[in-house]
């Protein structure tokens, strides 16, 4: 029976008929909008003429929380981060909080009721009031500590009442200097220049401490550094250094000077280590803290040795005979120097080696000595004769040469007797006569009491060896003369020999035959072929092995072997995009003596060119299977025209008949090599070996897939 019209104000009516003490109640439900009004708000009732009815309600004034979040501080080996969050409301409030960091523990808080362990939390915040809770996040594991860098976290409040406040704080962290932020590599930069190379992704590092270490005869210095700065102390095979390394490359220059040249190789070794703060500091992937590379010896440095042969007949009964055998040496460079032999107190055979000589030029002289020949000449006091072997010889760089002295005595000479002289082909250069060597036919000079022999003759021996026999008895110096190319003396050039009376006295002379070996290189081009320069060759054989790279004209030879069977091989890597045209490996049986065997080798040289662009046909564009080929009737010449020029495949023009006759075609010409150039109608270059007599092949091939491609629209790589 009541009813109610709208609001503001509200309007009620009481029907009529209503029971006599019946009640009614109206219930008024009133909104309040957030910012709105606040505070007391009096509310008044009335029936008809009564008086009004009045009720005051206090509105309290609300307000979304708020939340900070303060930057980190360390602590106990965490990060502890301070949230607050503050209640504007006149009445107390429950946030829910979260963190961004998922190890985040509440450690401590000022919320109404105790807050701790893992998110997310509720904190109750008192009416126009704040309160704070405490969490503590990990540190990084492994943090960069060559760059700063900065670790944020960020607070924000969820659920309904102020979800979507959020605040960040963060924790920066500096760069430091450290050995993980350093790296350093040796490289060598040529002969007895190197480098050493710092990148520092860090902050500046200050004394960086440097050891290197030089293996190479010769002191070292630090001639540049460009980045940063350096002081060293310590020359010669290690030196200590101490740097200070801005960020970025610091690249320390080092000289070693000088290099003393020696007669064979140098491999030398340059290393270095590193160390920051107690720390060895790396060398990036692919680097090392070690350079090398090997000296090339100096042939002309490489001392030889002089080996002195002293062979003594006369006794202590030879009158005049000395106590003791002084030589007399003497160097190319004028320098004299005696040395003492056998010192004369019986008849023997002693040898004095003199290594370490330099190349050049001896003689030697017996300062003792008596005439050649006996007897003596008339009034001489000696009573004993000396004979030297040849004299000048030259000492070549690592090699050896041999003086032989021999001394007799000068007695009266009678009777008769034989010598034999022999020259054995010595193949293995022994100096011993071995099963299976042969003599060999040469001429020496002998000289001696025999009538006619006083002053030298020259004999030939026939077959390698003659006997004279019927010589009057006493002396002879035996010594070679001209003989045959190609040998290398095995054994002393001059021989002395006392012919007994009624016996014989044997002269032999060794001689080791040698060959030459010549390897060939020739490479073969499109437009022919060329002297191949710079190819690794290799020589094996009878325990010797040798590796030279050929020279301008394309070979390489090796001189003075022994008689054997070499193999004879090219390094295919000598040279990149060659392929080999025959074998690599060649056995050369060398058994003729002084006679230079010569092995070729020759290689392909690999081209890229376009395709067909030689003696290519047209190309008409569609069409569907080949045209037969319909033979052509021979018919008589048509008159001749003025030569006009024509485009060639390669983009030349060349003389030929004008472009409107019929049945022209294009010139070929050999195109540049290796230019990789895409071929007209956008053709792919196609990889192509001309093989000597395989061109006229390949071009046919190339007019063929010409042809072909047309027809079909593929691709064809020859």
């Amino acid at each position: 029976r009541l009813s109610c019209g709208t609001l503001d104000p509200l309007s009620c009516t009481l029907a009529a008929g209503a029971a006599t003490g019946s009640g009614y109640t109206i219930t008024l439900k009133v909104t309040v909008e957030a910012g709105g009004k606040c505070g007391k708000v009096t509310n008044s009732a009335g029936i008809d003429s009564k008086a009004p009815v009045e009720d005051t309600v206090t509105i309290l004034c609300g307000g979304d929380p708020t939340i900070e979040k303060s930057d980190a501080t360390v602590a106990d080996g965490k990060l502890h981060w301070t949230i607050t969050i503050t209640n504007p409301a006149e009445y107390g409030q429950d946030v829910p909080v979260t963190d961004s960091d998922p190890s985040a523990v509440a450690v401590s808080s000022t919320c109404d009721e105790t807050v701790s362990g893992a998110g997310p939390w509720t904190c109750g915040v008192p009416a126009k009031g704040s309160a704070t809770i405490t969490v503590a996040t990990d540190l990084p594991i492994s943090p960069d500590v060559c760059t700063d860098h900065t670790i944020t976290n960020t607070a924000s409040i969820v659920g309904a009442t102020g979800a979507g406040s959020s605040d960040s704080g963060i924790y920066a962290i500096g760069a430091v200097a450290d050995a993980s932020c350093l790296s350093v590599k040796k490289e060598n930069v040529g002969n007895g220049e190197w480098t050493i190379t710092f990148v520092n992704s860090g902050p500046e590092a200050a004394d960086v401490s440097l050891t290197e270490t030089y293996t190479a005869a010769g002191a070292d210095k630090i001639t540049a550094v460009a980045g940063g700065g350096v002081a060293c102390t310590g020359t010669g095979a290690g030196r200590d250094c101490t740097l200070d390394l801005h960020p970025g490359e610091t690249v320390v220059h080092v000289s070693t000077t000088p290099l003393t040249p020696m007669c064979k190789s140098q491999d030398v070794d340059n290393s270095i280590a590193a160390t920051f703060d107690g720390q060895a500091v790396p060398t990036a992937a692919g680097d090392s803290l070690q350079a090398s590379f090997s000296l090339k010896g100096e042939p002309s440095l490489c001392p030889g040795t002089i080996r002195i042969v002293k062979t003594d007949h006369t006794t202590p009964a030879t009158p005049g005979r000395p106590p003791a055998w002084t030589v007399v040496l003497s160097g190319p460079s004028g320098e004299t120097r005696g040395v003492p032999v056998n010192p004369g107190d019986e008849p023997r055979e002693t040898t004095v080696e003199i290594p370490g000589a330099a190349a050049g030029e001896y003689s030697i002289a017996e300062a003792e000595a008596g005439p050649g020949v006996c007897p003596t000449a008339p009034g001489s006091a000696a009573s004993w004769g000396t004979a030297i072997s040849q004299s000048p010889l030259r000492l070549e760089p690592g090699g050896e040469i041999t003086f032989t002295i021999t001394n007799f005595p000068c007695d009266a000479v009678a009777g008769r007797g034989a010598l034999v002289i022999e020259k054995v082909e010595d193949r293995n250069g022994n100096g011993v006569r071995d099963p299976g060597e042969s003599l060999v036919e040469w001429e020496v000079e002998v000289s001696g009491p025999e009538p006619g022999f006083e002053n030298g003759k020259l004999v030939t021996l026939p077959g390698g060896e003659l006997a004279l026999g019927g010589l009057v008895a006493g002396y002879y110096t035996v010594r070679e003369a001209t003989g045959a190319a190609g040998y290398r003396a095995a054994s002393p050039a001059t021989v002395v020999v006392e012919v007994p009376n009624g016996g014989q006295a044997i002269a032999r002379f060794h001689n080791q035959p040698l060959v030459n070996v010549t390897a060939r290189k020739t490479e073969i081009h499109l437009a022919g072929s060329s002297a191949g320069q710079g190819w690794r060759m290799t020589i094996s054989g009878c325990g010797f092995t040798g590796t030279q790279a050929t020279g301008p004209d394309g070979t390489v030879t090796w001189t003075g072997l022994a008689l054997c069977s070499y193999t004879v091989s090219e390094d295919p890597t000598s040279k990149p995009g060659y392929l080999a045209a025959g074998p690599v490996s060649q056995l050369v049986n060398a058994t003729e003596p002084g006679r230079t065997y010569t092995v070729s080798f020759a290689n392909y040289r690999q081209v890229t060119i376009p395709e067909c662009a030689i003696a290519c046909e047209p190309v008409t564009p569609g069409g569907g299977a080949l045209p037969a080929s319909t033979p052509s009737a021979v018919t008589s010449p048509a008159p001749a025209t003025t030569p006009g020029p024509v485009e060639t495949v390669a983009g030349a023009a060349t003389p030929g008949s004008n472009q409107g006759s019929a049945g022209a075609k294009p010139t070929p010409i050999a195109p540049a090599t290796g230019t990789g150039t895409v071929a007209k109608q956008g053709r792919s270059p196609a990889g192509l070996i001309l093989l000597g007599a395989g061109l006229t092949a390949a071009l046919a091939a190339c007019a063929f897939l010409r042809r072909r491609q047309a027809a079909t629209g593929r691709r064809h790589l020859l």
